[in-house]
């Protein structure tokens, strides 16, 4: 299996702010994927598309250090 695209990015987000102590966020993951495979003198390609989606929430601590 190989994701689909030449250079499948990594991607991030920083929150402005934390969620907590009153809600969530709404994280989501897509995966694209194009499976080839071969058996027995067959073969073909596969597409597989998953998506999933979780609330959770996002927390922050922050230390400073004085002196």
């Amino acid at each position: 299996m190989i994701p689909r695209g030449s250079n499948a990015p990594r991607d991030g987000y920083a929150y402005s702010w934390p969620s907590l102590p009153k809600g969530t966020y709404t994280i989501t993951a897509t995966s694209y994927w194009d499976v080839h495979w071969s058996a027995l003198g067959y073969s073909g390609t596969v597409t597989v598309d998953t998506f999933a989606a979780r609330e959770l929430p996002v927390g922050e601590l922050q230390a400073v250090i004085v002196g």
